[in-house]
């Protein structure tokens, strides 16, 4: 008897952690109904991410995901949803509401201030693996009050080993406060922002003035981080088969590296998977990246 109740124990229960099946469906503007090319479905607490078609479609699927696992929609320029996998199940389409709904909240600072790298052209390009942070420190941050209005990154399409990189595949925008032992510390960005530049070897500026991030008093580090293999796979198509065992074999943004502009180094590189997650000072470049700051117009 005892047996047989543990098997029926376990056929009630096991379908409501694990869904192994694709789960299908549509990301639209709420307000166009137009489809949404360059959206994405993530569930940053397992570091999965899902990318939308040129028709908005998307399909989940992964063994390790659950009926209660929070689904994040995002889509530069437009308000990030949240949704369970239990939700997502009774609906076909997810609409996502513009941006410009909240441009009335968005305060504005009497000055701005640069920081960050202002090299205009790299010195060489730096290219990392899939699901590596890889962070510069805003110099000239420290002590201001006021908003992080934009960051920006000096994208290419680069060479490295046996391929060229893609300026045009999605990364992500990620920031991050100063620890106590001065490298990243608290994740300041709540959303899951990723984006894609259009131009090669040029400046790509993302505005983040709607977040309503606050300058910390230490400063803030900036990240370019890369997706996982698997998210680079369904995005750019490779096949199951394909041995894909380094950034060299990746089609993704390159990152401009300046070698002589700052005196001191300040970059940081980490991957989840390497060396315990840690992060480890870059000892011989700095990544191009950089900031603007919306000075506070109160006292």
């Amino acid at each position: 008897m005892a047996r047989t109740t543990l098997y029926t124990t376990l056929f009630l229960f096991f379908p409501f952690f694990i869904y192994s099946q694709t789960i299908r469906g549509t990301v639209s503007d709420a307000q166009t109904k137009q489809a949404i090319d360059g959206a994405t479905l993530s569930i940053p607490s397992k570091q999965l991410f899902f990318p939308t078609d040129t028709h908005g479609r998307f399909n989940l699927s992964a063994p390790q995901i659950t009926h209660s696992d929070i689904v994040h929609i995002s889509c530069i320029g437009y308000q990030t949803k949240k949704e369970s996998v239990a939700q997502l199940l009774k609906q076909m389409n997810i609409e996502l509401q513009p941006l410009v709904m909240q441009l009335k909240e968005v305060r504005i600072g009497l000055s701005e201030i640069e920081v960050g790298s202002k090299a205009s052209n790299y010195d060489i390009t730096g290219s990392i693996m899939p699901s590596m942070d890889a962070v510069l420190f805003m110099k000239g941050a420290s002590g201001k009050k006021g908003i992080i209005k934009s960051v920006g990154f000096f994208v290419t399409d680069g060479t490295h080993g046996n391929l060229n990189g893609d300026v045009t595949s999605p990364f992500r925008v990620r920031l991050f406060d100063v620890d106590g032992d001065g490298m990243p510390g608290r994740e300041l960005t709540k959303d899951i922002i990723v984006v894609a530049a259009k131009t090669n070897n040029q400046w790509f500026d993302i505005d983040l003035a709607h977040l309503q991030i606050k300058n910390p008093k230490r400063g803030f580090f900036v990240s370019f981080s890369l997706l996982t293999s698997d998210y680079y796979r369904l995005r750019l198509g490779y096949l199951p088969q394909e041995n894909l065992s380094n950034s060299s074999d990746f089609a993704t943004p390159r990152i401009g590296i300046t070698k002589s502009e700052f005196k001191e180094k300040l970059s940081y590189t980490r991957n989840l998977d390497w060396y315990g997650g840690k992060w480890r000072l870059d000892p011989k470049t700095n990544f191009m990246i950089r900031s603007t700051i919306s000075l506070n117009v109160e006292p």
